[in-house]
């Protein structure tokens, strides 16, 4: 069984790609990086990992053959360039490659909040290629995560310093919402990946998120236990 991963290089890319070679000692994982340079050695290194180079911007680029499961993560963008309709393109040119190489199924990493068609800022930028790959295999699986734990890695730097703050965009600092780590979602998209069982139904869409949501004044007592000291 060969999993491709497209693109390879994010986090959760690679949490996803860790959970398929430590779950299954048959399954090969395959990643596109349009670097290769990016490639961890612990991938490198591993005879079941094979790397290729690829661009999720240039469909012409993506090689799906020998696929039999695909994991597909909408690129962070950080050149400017208009968010949705670069989910749009995206999306449309993996849609394209899926059924030119004849996936047999698909897990979209996506968002809670992307069933809404609208005002959900960003998260939009996950309900617009949900609407493009619904129907882009025969099985395909959304996975709707919570808040990604790590993204309060940023704070990390202010909390160290002489006088420890932080900065929330989540309000009222009381507002709870479901979080997820990394690691967590990778080892849920693998299970998806690596299944034979046919799914319920298509797409199949789960939210997937911790044991309890957290809010700001959460996250500001787990930074105090950390340091030690108090943290605004």
């Amino acid at each position: 069984m060969t999993i491709t991963i497209l693109p390879g290089s994010t986090q959760t890319a690679q949490a996803a790609i860790r959970a398929i070679l430590n779950d299954s000692p048959s399954a090969k994982a395959q990643a596109i990086y349009r670097n290769l340079s990016k490639v961890p050695d612990e991938f490198a290194s591993n005879p079941r990992f094979r790397a290729v180079k690829g661009d999720i911007d240039g469909p012409s680029t993506i090689d799906l053959s020998g696929t039999d499961a695909l994991f597909v993560i909408t690129p962070p963008r950080f050149d400017g360039a208009d968010t949705f309709e670069c989910a749009r393109t995206t999306a449309e040119n993996a849609k394209t490659a899926i059924r030119k190489a004849g996936v047999k199924r698909v897990v979209y990493l996506s968002s809670i909040g992307a069933h809404c068609e609208s005002g959900t800022g960003e998260i939009l930028a996950n309900h617009i290629p949900e609407t493009i790959l619904r129907d882009a295999a025969p099985e395909v699986v959304f996975i709707r995560c919570g808040y990604f734990m790590e993204n309060w890695a940023t704070a990390i730097p202010t909390v160290k310093s002489d006088s420890p703050f932080f900065f929330t965009t989540i309000t009222p600092l009381e507002y709870e919402l479901p979080m997820i780590a990394v690691k967590d979602i990778g080892q849920s998209a693998a299970t998806q990946l690596l299944g034979t069982a046919p799914l319920s139904e298509s797409p199949y869409i789960y939210e997937l998120h911790g044991p309890r949501s957290y809010n700001s004044r959460d996250v500001q007592e787990a930074f105090q236990d950390a340091v030690g000291k108090a943290v605004w």
